[in-house]
């Protein structure tokens, strides 16, 4: 791959386009300007037209700050870039991103773009070199030129393939920055381990080890979760007696359930004689209640026979009763009036008694408000206190506030000058470097005079002796004879334009070294300035005492506030407390005003209900003596039936009269059962006659039935009796047998449970401990293979480590031969076999042979001259193994950027003597700062730098 052509259109410092040629440049060249002014960002736009990116560490930067500061708002910025690969010819422009403004006045970006094109190789041989513009501008030769592709993200992909290199790659072997390896060469080997990981493809390597490295974490801490659980497990679970655990399980159950089928089938049998027994008992209660119904039957038959006579006097009994009854009716008014009073007087005693409980509440809580409102009304007293120590600590946060202010000017000012003191260092050493610079090119540019004098000299005897002819007196020296003619003279031109370009040189860098003097100037009142007024400041005390004090003083502040607004809610409170004290209070008067009330109440219910009860005696005692009345009345009426009918009447009577007194004592109770009554026997009146004839009729027909059923009787009792004690009998035995079902049914479920358990503990350690022995056998194949890629191995190698040796075995191969042709045989390369200090990694370490002393040396006892012909046979190296593992791919430009300036004469000779030697392989350019080289090297790029940007010019082509 060989660079051709490179154009730039506002890409870093350089403003507008600036055009580079490297066809017409020797094969040695010399990119030359000032710190700053952009030498190395033209291998920068070469990297990003190639790959969209720039090289080394700046690959991550913002592509849009490449764009040029110079530029206009709204001007494009691109780079063009024609290379060569074998006999194929490629161009390709890449733009940078920009801001535009639209057609709406809104800002937009335009992304980056790319077109990349193909010139046939017969049209690359029949003319190697490109008009002027062919390149950049369409001049008729359009055909010769085939677009590949203008997509951005193909190109990209095209151009690695075409390169047969990455980005990293490219810019290893191409850019050499001969400084590093020079520190390369110094470096340990865990520090030359990631340098070469950086250029080779390791990150495979890296990622294996690290996969194997968290796999082994992974199965240890799996199975240390395996042997968490079983150890949990065993807490639980003995897997030596399980087994016999599970078979006791086993037996138990099986026990309670066969117990469970026997008492199963003998509540079965029980049910069974229950339920016939039931059925028994049924038919004999039917059978009673026959016999029972007769027998009622008869006993009716009796005293309707003898009711009949007393018909008579029931009516008038009725009447009698009628009487009563009214007063009854009146008695009942009087004691619901009574209850009614009973209950009204518990009920105000109730709210008489709560409403004292609840004044005696309130009378407590006011005292606690009362006292509370006092505590409060002294918390005023020391919120005016807090208020005015808030004051106070605020003007001291202001104070602070200030010296804090002031202390910071102070400090601006002191980092302003400690910046313009730097500053003015800075410019010094340009001046310096500016001066040196001018005085050097004031002496190229006289010897340049005095060379050109001679040529005039020279130029003019070559005149005068194309005049001469033989036989003519020579009108200098006299003589006719001319046997040594001057020689004739090439033209004056070339040395013309380069005193003209060494006067423009200078032009430029006086310009130069009078801004620097003027900056310097500003720069120095700027910097009196800042000191002036950094004096004028007295405050001397330490900005972190003083935020410290003032952190201090904003925290008493804000518990002062905190204090403050803690006595305003207390000042709230009061108030509230004031309001539910005045509530208190009413509430207070209003239940006391109740309980007076109630007291009246209480007092005319309980003169009621004494009046209820004094006519409620009296009443009973007229009750008495009615009934006394109507037994003296018809206890002697009709003789007749004396003996017969007064014993009915002294029944009825003494019946009569305890039931009313059983009424009276049960109230409401007893009036309903003499209405029933009544209506009853008024019923009987009228159906009585009816009733006897059917139950003569009755009595008749079953006197014989009835007779036959007295035989049976007395054994069928005696027989029911015992069914009935068989029935409770059986029926204690069925809740018994079901009560011990149930006992067992839980003890057979809990029994079963705890089975269930055993097993599942079984099976989980069992499931364990398999994974476990599992895990732990491939864990160990794991665990090897991760100790011998990590490094912990006989050889202490990781395997990136071991294969970045056999990198850098490859490098020192092809080092070897040049440092050893570069040293006149001195000095060749080795690696150490062994490791030294226990730390280092075995093939990282670089040693230097010495075949004077016939010792191995470390690289850092080599001198500055023997420490560059080891570093550029190093980085040399580097580019051809880079190069013959990128598929053979021919790289014929170098740029070698800075490392010169720290040379001194006799090896800057060494220097260029190498880089002589490199031009037979290659197109060299040399990135430098260093004046000297300008007189050794015709072929030249000249970064200018300026104010307004920088540029390019071309010199010696």
């Amino acid at each position: 791959m060989k660079i051709e052509k490179l154009k730039l259109k506002n890409f870093g410092p350089f403003v507008g386009e600036n055009e580079i040629d490297f066809s017409l440049l020797e094969d040695i060249f010399l990119i030359y300007g000032n710190t700053g002014s952009g030498k190395t960002t033209i291998f920068d736009a070469v990297c990003y037209a190639l790959y969209g990116k720039l090289p080394g560490t700046r690959e991550k930067q913002d592509i849009r700050k490449c764009k040029s500061d110079f530029a206009k708002a709204g001007e494009d910025a691109f780079i063009e870039l024609c290379f060569q690969v074998k006999e194929d010819s490629f161009r390709v422009k890449r733009t940078l991103p920009y801001l535009y403004e639209t057609k709406n006045k809104t800002i937009a970006e335009k992304p980056s773009s790319l077109v990349l094109e193909i010139k046939e190789s017969n049209d690359t041989k029949q003319d190697a070199r490109f008009e002027e513009d062919s390149l950049f501008q369409n001049d008729g030769n359009t055909s010769e030129w085939k677009i590949l592709t203008d997509n951005l993200s193909e190109g990209n992909k095209k151009i690695e393939s075409i390169l047969g290199l990455t980005a990293t790659e490219f810019s290893t072997i191409i850019l050499l920055p001969q400084g590093e390896f020079a520190q390369f060469l110094k470096q340990n080997s865990q520090q030359r381990r990631e340098s070469l990981s950086t250029l080779f493809p390791v990150e495979i390597y890296k990622n294996f080890i690290s996969t194997v490295g968290e796999k082994t974490k992974n199965f240890s801490a799996q199975s240390a979760n395996l042997e968490t659980n079983l150890l949990e497990l065993r807490k639980v679970f003995s897997p030596e007696e399980t087994d016999k655990k599970q078979e006791i399980f086993n037996t138990k159950i099986t026990e309670l359930k066969e117990e469970r089928v026997k008492l199963n089938s003998a509540v079965s049998k029980k049910t069974e004689k229950k339920i016939h027994l039931e059925q028994v008992i049924n038919r004999k209660e039917n059978y009673e209640s026959y016999l029972e119904e007769e027998q009622k039957t008869k006993i009716s038959f009796e005293r309707l026979q003898k009711e009949k006579a007393n018909i008579e006097l029931i009516e008038k009994k009725l009447i009698a009763m009628d009487a009563a009854l009214k007063e009854f009716i009146k008695t009942e008014k009087y004691i619901k009036e009574c209850e009614e009073g009973f209950d009204k007087k518990s009920k105000l005693e109730n709210k008489q008694s709560i409403n004292t409980h609840k004044i005696s509440e309130l009378e407590k809580n006011l005292r606690g408000y009362e006292k509370k409102l006092e505590d409060l009304s002294q918390d005023k007293e020391k919120l005016v206190d807090l208020l005015e120590e808030k004051n106070k600590k605020e003007k001291e946060l202001h104070k602070e506030n200030e010296k804090i202010a002031e202390i910071k000017k102070r400090i601006e000012l002191e980092t302003t000058i400690e910046k313009l003191e730097k500053k003015t260092q800075d410019i010094n050493k340009e001046i310096e470097i500016l001066s040196n610079d001018t005085e050097n090119a004031k002496n190229i540019l006289s010897d340049f005079i005095a060379e050109d004098e001679k040529n005039k000299e020279a130029f003019q005897a070559s005149l005068l002796a194309e005049k001469l002819e033989s036989g003519n007196a020579c009108p200098v020296c006299g003589s006719k004879e001319h046997p040594q003619k001057a020689k004739p003279v090439d033209s004056l031109l070339s040395l013309e334009e380069k005193i003209q370009s060494q006067k423009n040189l200078i032009a430029v860098a006086e310009k130069n070294l009078r801004e620097k003097e003027r900056i310097q100037t500003a720069n120095t009142t700027e910097l009196s300035l800042a000191k002036e007024n950094l004096s004028r400041i007295e405050n001397k005390e330490d900005l972190a005492d003083a935020i410290k004090k003032q952190t201090t003083i904003e925290e008493e502040i804000q518990g002062l506030s905190i204090k403050i607004e803690k006595k305003k809610n207390d000042e709230k409170e009061k108030e509230r407390l004031s309001k539910e004290i005045n509530t208190c209070k009413d509430t207070i008067i209003q239940a006391e005003s109740e309980r007076d009330a109630l007291k009246m109440d209480a007092a005319l219910l309980t003169q009621s209900i004494k009046t209820a009860e004094s006519h409620v005696l009296q009443m009973e005692e007229q009750y008495k003596e009615l009934l006394k009345e109507i037994y003296q009345k018809y206890a002697i009426k009709k003789n007749e039936e004396a003996s017969k009918q007064g014993l009915r009447l002294q029944y009825l009577s003494t019946q009569s009269m305890q039931l009313l007194k059983k009424d009276f004592d049960s109230q409401t109770a007893e009036v309903a059962s003499y209405k029933d009554e009544c209506t009853s026997l008024e019923k009987k009146r009228n159906t009585l006659a009816g009733q006897i004839d059917e139950a003569k009729k009755a009595l008749e027909k079953s006197a014989l039935f009835i007779s036959e059923l007295d035989e049976i009787a007395l054994f069928e009792t005696k027989s029911l009796s015992l069914l009935r004690e068989l029935l409770d009998k059986t029926l204690i035995e069925i809740e018994s047998n079901t009560a011990k079902q149930k006992e067992i049914d839980e003890e057979i479920e809990e029994l079963q449970a705890g089975l269930s358990k055993e097993r599942q503990y079984a099976e989980q350690y069992a499931e364990n401990s398999q994974k476990l022995a599992a895990l732990q056998k491939e864990s160990e194949v794991i665990a090897h293979l991760n100790n011998l890629l990590s490094g912990n191995n006989e050889k202490k190698t990781p395997l990136d480590a071991w294969v970045l040796s056999l990198f850098l075995e490859e490098i020192i191969i092809y080092a070897t031969k040049r440092l050893e042709k570069l040293s006149s045989g001195r000095y060749t390369f080795s690696l150490k076999t062994e490791n030294a200090g226990g730390r280092g990694y075995k093939g990282l370490e670089i040693e230097i042979f010495d075949s004077f002393t016939g010792k191995n040396r470390p690289p850092s006892t080599l001198s500055g001259g023997e420490t560059f012909i080891a570093s550029i046979s190093l980085a040399l190296a580097l580019t051809d193994v880079v190069q013959s593992r990128s598929g053979g791919i021919s790289i014929d430009s170098l740029f070698i950027d800075e490392g010169f300036g720290s040379l001194d004469p006799e090896s800057l000779e060494l220097a260029l003597g190498i880089i002589d030697e490199i031009r037979s392989e290659r197109v060299v350019g040399l990135i430098s700062h260093v004046g000297d080289l300008g007189s050794r090297i015709n072929s030249q790029i000249i970064v200018h730098k300026s104010n307004k940007g920088s540029s390019l010019s071309l010199i010696g082509v």
